[in-house]
């Protein structure tokens, strides 16, 4: 997932920033499961912490993820965009138990 999202920025000339000081480009080249992992507890310190796409979906509006994500056709970003979908027809919780589909 983590090297999706670095191939992409690189292909379209975006720079990407450290989340909690943690190069996302740096761990993709790691073994995916050490990237993931240091992603993951990067983000374990901002649990209260919310994205605006999971803000608008927890009210129930639509979270522009094909503003996001459009231009991204790669098959975890693919069945991303699905789930997303999904929660916005209600037809999936929002809860972070949706992420072990993406692994």
């Amino acid at each position: 997932m983590i090297s999706e999202v670095v191939d992409a920025a690189r292909l379209k000339g975006v720079r990407l920033e450290p989340v909690s000081g943690i190069r996302p480009d740096i761990m993709a080249q790691a073994f995916p499961f050490i990237g993931h992992f240091a992603i993951w507890l990067a983000t374990r310190k901002r649990r209260r912490q919310r994205t605006g796409m999971i803000a608008l979906l927890e009210q129930g509006k639509p979270a522009g993820v094909e503003d996001l994500n459009a231009l991204i056709d790669a098959p975890v970003n693919r069945h991303l965009v699905e789930m997303v979908h999904e929660i916005e027809q209600r037809k999936r919780p929002i809860t972070p138990a949706n992420l072990a589909e993406l692994a």
